[in-house]
C-alpha cells in the first residue's frame, strides 16, 4: 500500500511538472516569438528553463519580462508557473494582486482559483463569497456550481464562452 502511495505521488509530481513546463513554454513562446515545440523539445532533452531562457534568441524577451527574469535569477519553476498564472488571471478577469495573494494564502491552487473566477464571472457572485462557501461552509466546487445552476460538464463551455467573448482572446 505504501508503495502505491509513493507511485501515485510520483505520477502527480510528474504531471504537475509537465503542466508547469507547458505553461512556461506557452508564456515564453508568446513573448519571444519562439516555437512552443522547440521549447518543449529542449525541456524533454533535459535542458532547464534557465538555460533555455538565456539563449540569445529568447534573452531579449526575457529581459523585458519580470517573471522570466526571475526564473533566470533563481525562483523555482513552480513559483514561476504560479506567477504566470496569476498574471494571466489578473489580466483576464481584471482582478488585483491582493485578491490573488489572499487566495494563494488560503491554500487554493491555480486550477481552483481559475474555477472560482470563472464561476464568479458567469454568476456575478463575488469570488470572496464563493471562497466562503467552499472554505468556511465546506461545500465542494461541484456543489457550489450546481447551486449556481451549472451542470457537470458546463465548465468547458463556460470557459470557451468567456475566452471567445473577449476582444483580445
Amino acid at each position: 500500500r505504501a508503495h502505491l502511495e509513493v507511485e501515485a505521488t510520483k505520477r502527480a509530481e510528474a504531471e504537475a511538472k509537465r503542466a508547469d513546463d507547458l505553461l512556461l513554454g506557452l508564456y515564453t513562446a508568446s513573448l519571444a516569438a519562439e516555437d512552443l515545440n522547440v521549447l518543449l523539445d529542449q525541456r524533454s532533452r533535459g535542458r532547464d528553463w534557465k538555460t533555455i531562457l538565456i539563449q540569445p534568441k529568447i534573452a531579449a524577451a526575457v529581459k523585458h519580462d519580470t517573471i522570466l527574469s526571475q526564473i533566470v535569477t533563481g525562483i523555482s519553476i513552480e513559483e514561476g508557473a504560479k506567477r504566470v498564472t496569476d498574471r494571466l488571471l489578473s489580466n483576464f478577469f481584471s482582478t488585483d494582486q491582493k485578491t490573488l495573494t489572499h487566495l494563494r494564502q488560503s491554500n487554493l491552487n491555480s486550477k481552483e482559483i481559475t474555477l472560482l473566477f470563472t464561476l464568479s464571472a458567469k454568476s456575478s457572485i463575488d469570488v470572496k463569497q464563493l471562497v466562503d462557501l467552499i472554505l468556511k461552509q465546506g461545500l465542494s466546487y461541484s456543489e457550489v456550481a450546481y447551486n449556481l445552476g451549472f451542470q457537470p460538464g458546463d465548465m468547458k463551455t463556460i470557459i470557451y464562452e468567456l475566452t471567445t467573448s473577449r476582444p483580445n482572446s
